[in-house]
């Protein structure tokens, strides 16, 4: 098979109607004779933009065909192919019709299910995240970047949609801490604010909690008689159970016993916790994996303390095995030290 051999519409509907009969047939060397085709480039502008669109998107309905278009990203025809091989495997992750056409002819559509598009999603955000040391996929991921009106992406269903896939892959894939977040939450710390406002904050920025933060379950998802304000579930699947007090409640009082909202919100995580080993089976099904969470309670601030009442809180988190306590002070100082670490400016608190 050879791309010229494929003339005008007629010629790329032939195309098509042969890609997919290799397919079809399971041939053994289907997918040796369609990467030939991704390696030879069209000598025609009609058909140049066309011809990679259909074969990629037969050689993605191959049961091995995604992790193939990965391969043969390097190895294809120009930029204009390597270019089509990104296209497909957004289409197929979104779940719009492949192949498409830049010259208004109607391809038969793929009948892509749900496995394939999830595995093309994956290994399109794994290819987003490898890109900063792959020339090739940079290049590509940014020829696609700098479209302005998503024509490569006819049938998205609305504009930008593929930078927001682009940039939410990052995302997910990296810990996102920025001055403007740090500063943020300082102001709010400073600020003498309901309990929600700290909650909302920490939901919305759980790499204050974790730095391997993956989801937020907030109470309303949670639907059991023991409440916490909301749990995190890291990426390894460890849990940790959160309750939040406000930054003006005290740990100690004036007598340098342990306050109240103190007692609460500790009662609070140890009641989840007996409620979670009591109720394994059911809290599983809610909580995939969880058992034994970690508890965190973030309370007060530093600044009224005693260095007798700071080195007793010590005490407690030391013989406390599976709940910790942290004023807001520590969140922000452990936030600060984590965002000079990612810039690469060492894990220093002071001034530089």
């Amino acid at each position: 098979m050879n791309p010229d051999d494929y003339v005008g519409k007629d010629g790329l509907l032939r195309l098509h109607q042969d890609c997919r009969s290799l397919v079809i047939r399971q041939c053994d060397d289907a997918i040796y004779q369609l990467s030939n085709l991704m390696r030879t480039r069209a000598s025609r502008t009609y058909e140049k933009h066309d011809v990679p669109r259909v074969v990629a998107a037969a050689i993605a309905s191959h049961p091995k065909g995604i992790d193939h278009l990965i391969r043969l990203l390097p190895d294809a025809s120009g930029h204009i192919y390597r270019l089509a091989i990104i296209e497909t495997l957004w289409h197929i992750a979104e779940g719009f019709p492949v192949p498409h056409s830049v010259l208004d002819i109607s391809y038969e559509p793929y009948a892509i299910n749900e496995r394939i598009g999830d595995l093309a999603r994956e290994k399109l955000c794994e290819l987003i995240v490898e890109a900063e040391h792959e020339r090739v996929s940079f290049r590509v991921l940014a020829a696609m970047l700098g479209s302005h009106d998503d024509s490569v992406f006819p049938n998205s269903p609305e504009p930008g949609a593929f930078m927001r896939f682009f940039l939410e892959s990052i995302r997910d894939s990296s810990i996102v801490l920025t001055n403007k977040i740090l500063q943020e939450f300082e102001m709010l710390v400073q600020a003498t604010s309901h309990e929600q406002k700290y909650q909302v904050f920490l939901e919305d920025n759980p790499v204050f909690i974790d730095p391997l933060a993956a989801e937020v379950i907030n109470q309303a998802k949670l639907g059991t008689e023991f409440i916490t304000d909301f749990v995190v579930r890291r990426h390894d699947y460890r849990y940790v159970v959160v309750e939040i007090e406000k930054p003006k409640d005290r740990i100690f009082t004036l007598k340098g016993d342990l306050s109240a909202p103190f007692t609460h919100a500790v009662g609070q995580v140890l009641d989840f916790q007996g409620w979670i080993a009591e109720n394994i089976t059911y809290a599983q099904k809610k909580l995939p994996w969880i058992e034994n969470p970690r508890g965190l309670v973030i309370i007060g601030r530093r600044g009224g303390m005693s260095s007798e009442q700071e080195a007793k809180l010590r005490r407690w988190n030391t013989n406390s095995r599976n709940i910790e306590v942290l004023t807001y002070d520590d969140i922000l100082s452990r936030a600060i030290i984590l965002h000079r670490s990612l810039r690469r400016r060492g894990a220093r608190t002071d001034e530089e």
